[in-house]
C-alpha cells in the first residue's frame, strides 16, 4: 500500500473528517439520518492517518510531494568541466 496523500491533503481530510464526526455525534449517539456523515468522516480520518486513499489509487492520483534532488553549483561543474566561463 503506497502513500498517495500529501501533507496538506492529510490536514484537510483530518479537519473535514473530525468535523463530520462531530456533526454525526452532536447530541449523544448517532442521530438518525446522520450516520452516513459519521461514516464518511471516519473514512476521511482513517485515510489521513494511513496516508493512502483507495480512490486516488484507482484513478492514479497522488498529492504526495516527491523528493527531487536539485543540482548544486559544485555538482554541475563536475558533470560538465568544459562549461566554465
Amino acid at each position: 500500500m503506497s502513500q498517495n496523500v500529501g501533507a496538506l491533503d492529510r490536514y484537510f481530510r483530518l479537519f473535514i473528517g473530525l468535523t463530520m464526526l462531530a456533526f454525526a455525534f452532536k447530541n449523544g449517539p448517532v442521530i438518525e439520518g446522520w450516520r452516513w456523515l459519521g461514516l464518511l468522516g471516519f473514512v476521511f480520518v482513517v485515510t489521513a492517518f494511513l496516508q493512502h486513499c483507495p480512490a486516488y489509487a484507482l484513478f492514479g492520483i497522488s498529492t504526495r510531494e516527491r523528493f527531487v534532488p536539485q543540482k548544486t553549483d559544485a555538482s554541475s561543474e563536475m558533470d560538465d568541466p568544459g562549461a566554465r566561463n
